[in-house]
């Protein structure tokens, strides 16, 4: 199954609903509420809302969320500062739970994941993969980001990297005499894509850029096509750069793409890093998670533009996720 921009409206009336488990993520972006609210709470037997604790301005829509499921409601408390507490706390709120056997389907709202928390639930979800279980992911596009800048040079979501970690579950095999080869999937955030880079030193970089008609809204074609080439100018001063299409939308597209491009240099360290749509960073995880060689990493930011990160759309995509 893949649903692709359905109206919010009609959410309901999908074969994935009802279900006995919905997870989403509370954010500082409006967005997150965006799918909670138009499902029917009847439609749900129990809710986790993941709960940045570190970042205070996702307090009001994380109470926003808790309302709209009242007792079945349970948050998860996570943090963009700890990759362990964060995994730690999304598998001991899940796992018990995806252990029942008399469980049939899990429906998730990954729009306003971190990318980090994303790849940490996916990796748990696939220690569960010979159940008899159906997961569907959900997500709604924005319309607009970076919503008080006009201007596409002028656009922000966020600011500084605090540093880079691999993602807890996806080390990889890396062997220390060997060359790097990053593969990066740039979206929005330019400086952040920029900084990796330079943290990494890779020799080999293959950079991403979403393939036409394939944006999960197409108001940002635009807006990608000019912060892959500002990326891909820099990236071009550090090492040999392969550019290569994917689809922002299919995160089966993005797995094939990303195999694909470590047949480049069968030697050296795959390193990726997802900075895209949080469609295509789940191909990220199903690729990494396939091979076993790749390791991901995050980039934490210092700041986001927490006032004006982004309008939200009035449709959503849907898939069921397939080990």
């Amino acid at each position: 199954m893949f649903i692709n921009n359905q109206p919010l409206g009609e959410i309901n009336n999908n074969s994935f609903l009802p279900t006995d488990i919905f997870i989403c993520s509370s954010s500082f972006e409006n967005r997150c509420k965006a799918i909670p609210e138009s499902i029917d709470p009847a439609n749900i037997v129990r809710a986790l809302i993941l709960k940045n604790v570190n970042i205070g301005e996702v307090q009001e829509n994380a109470d926003y969320l808790s309302n709209l499921f009242t007792d079945k409601a349970h948050f998860i408390n996570v943090s963009t500062q700890s990759c362990i507490e964060t995994a730690d706390n999304i598998a001991d709120a899940i796992v018990p739970s995806i252990s029942n056997t008399s469980l049939s389907s899990v429906v998730i709202d990954i729009t306003t994941f971190t990318h980090e928390s994303l790849l940490v639930l996916i990796n748990i979800l696939n220690k569960f993969k010979h159940q008899k279980l159906s997961i569907t992911l959900l997500y709604t596009s924005a319309i607009e980001y970076s919503t008080d800048k006009k201007a596409i040079e002028d656009k922000w979501l966020s600011s500084g990297v605090s540093g880079i970690r691999t993602v807890l579950g996806y080390s990889g095999d890396v062997k220390p005499l060997n060359k790097t080869h990053l593969i990066m999937f740039v979206g929005y955030e330019s400086s952040r894509s920029s900084k990796i880079i330079e943290l990494i030193e890779p020799s080999i970089i293959s950079l991403g850029y979403g393939e036409a008609g394939t944006s999960t809204n197409s108001n940002h074609e635009e807006a990608s096509s000019y912060f892959h080439t500002v990326v891909e100018e820099m990236a071009k001063k550090h090492a040999k750069v392969y550019p290569f299409p994917f689809s922002c939308s299919n995160p089966y597209d993005v797995k094939k793409k990303i195999i694909e491009q470590c047949s480049i240099d069968k030697n050296a360290n795959i390193v990726v890093a997802p900075m895209n749509t949080k469609l295509s960073t789940i191909g990220v995880g199903l690729a990494a998670l396939e091979l076993g060689t790749i390791q991901l990493c995050y980039a934490p930011a210092i700041q986001y533009n927490t006032d004006h990160y982004s309008k939200p759309g009035n449709t959503f995509s849907a898939f069921k996720l397939n080990f």
